[in-house]
């Protein structure tokens, strides 16, 4: 298998550490006449996607082992990490974008939309999961960290799915009820553990740190910088460029609990709230534009840039406060993407 330099980790990853696990699970099992499905399901959804996670493992990792050389079996291990997050998130997207009816992702269309896959692509969510504890087992199975691996998965996969859940039931309220208490709530469930613990915590692990204050410090400081990055993906939802986003911004018409609505609802007036009722949800492009007009009256592009400074130098404040054996260096190589949007 080849070997690349860290330098060179933000490129495609060794996307052939997934075909090797997927060929083993055909020979092994005798499923010859689904490798095309399974290898168009994975170059699909994840060799041609955001790659979030193996933009926050590597620098994570390169922090954590200091002045250790990361080569050979090191760096092979945080490539198949970044992978299984990756998977993690892909997994989860494919049943979004189906609960969601979205219609485009990573510049094109979603799986499901594709007339070969349809509402098959449920399934394909429940191969991509398992494909995570496919691997696990197989790389990290003989390392003293696996079963702490494999629980960091299945927790924040429980609480990811409960976050997803509070998310679809929003949908169902009137933006009269939208504030951000109800959006930290549903954000810090959705992305706050999936976005930044799970891959801190697992780099961590991997990386041999025990101590228990180190875990408990980054919590809270992880779940926080999911909420500005869950914060932010909302914010180009709607002011976003698709072609650089890579998908179509819905969240109006979806009435999404999202942060421009729920800080819209907080900060408008009378008048301008019941605009947002009457046009917020409404799959018509002359409402959805009526509802980007009061963002503007409001000036939520300003609004939001003040808050996600704010958000910064509060978690740049926290990490100064952490113990030794938390990566403050890597996740400060991470805010800087944030605040350059070179995570999405």
């Amino acid at each position: 298998m080849k070997m690349i330099s860290p330098g060179e980790y933000n490129s495609k990853g060794l996307p052939e550490l997934l075909h090797e696990a997927k060929d083993e699970i055909i020979r092994k099992y005798n499923l010859a006449h689904l490798d095309d499905r399974l290898t168009k399901t994975l170059d699909y959804n994840l060799v041609h996607g955001e790659l979030i996670a193996l933009k926050i493992v590597m620098p994570t990792y390169k922090d954590l082992m200091g002045s250790r050389p990361l080569n050979g079996e090191k760096l092979k291990a945080i490539y198949v990490l970044g992978w299984c997050i990756e998977l993690f998130f892909i997994s989860f997207n494919v049943l979004d974008d189906i609960m969601d009816n979205s219609t485009s992702r990573f510049g094109r269309p979603c799986w499901y939309t594709l007339p070969e896959v349809g509402m098959s692509a449920l399934n394909d969510a429940v191969f991509l999961e398992n494909m995570i504890f496919y691997l696990l087992r197989k790389h990290f199975g003989h390392h003293e960290c696996y079963l702490q691996l494999v629980e960091a998965f299945h927790e924040v996969m429980l609480v990811t799915s409960c976050g997803q859940n509070l998310d679809s039931l929003s949908c169902r309220k009137s933006v009269e009820s939208f504030n951000l208490e109800v959006y930290k709530r549903i954000t810090d469930a959705k992305a706050g553990y999936s976005a930044f613990y799970l891959p801190l915590t697992a780099c961590m692990y991997i990386a041999g740190i025990k101590n228990p204050l180190a875990f408990e410090q980054l919590k809270p400081i992880s779940i926080q910088i999911g909420y500005v990055l869950q914060a932010q993906n909302d914010y180009l939802d709607c002011y976003g460029n698709p072609e650089n986003t890579g998908k179509i911004g819905t969240d109006i018409e979806e009435n999404k609990c999202s942060w421009l609505s729920a800080k819209c609802m907080e900060i408008a007036s009378d008048e301008q709230k019941a605009i947002m009722k009457e046009c917020y949800g409404k799959a018509d492009a002359q409402k959805v534009q009526h509802v980007k007009q009061l963002y503007n009256d409001l000036n939520m592009i300003e609004v939001y840039a003040s808050f996600e400074a704010e958000s910064m130098k509060e978690i740049q404040s926290q990490l100064l406060n952490t113990c030794n054996d938390v990566p403050r260096e890597g996740i400060l190589q991470v805010l800087n993407k944030i605040c350059k949007c070179e995570l999405f």
